[in-house]
């Protein structure tokens, strides 16, 4: 079974070419793995991180 962490190396190619800030950088890899597998980002409050990109959909 595939998981977001199967994506983290396209992740990390695709948040490099963003721009990103240092303090940014690991949680936009993260959010980038998670759409590439296929995972909804939606805000829980089982969800253990804030990051401005959740309520982002495309």
């Amino acid at each position: 079974m595939t998981t977001h962490n199967d994506y983290i190396p396209d992740a990390i190619e695709a948040v490099n070419a963003w721009e990103l800030p240092e303090e940014e950088w690991r949680q936009a890899v993260i959010d980038q793995a998670h759409l590439m597998a296929g995972d909804q980002l939606e805000p829980s409050a089982d969800l253990a991180i804030n990051s401005p990109y959740l309520p982002l959909q495309f």
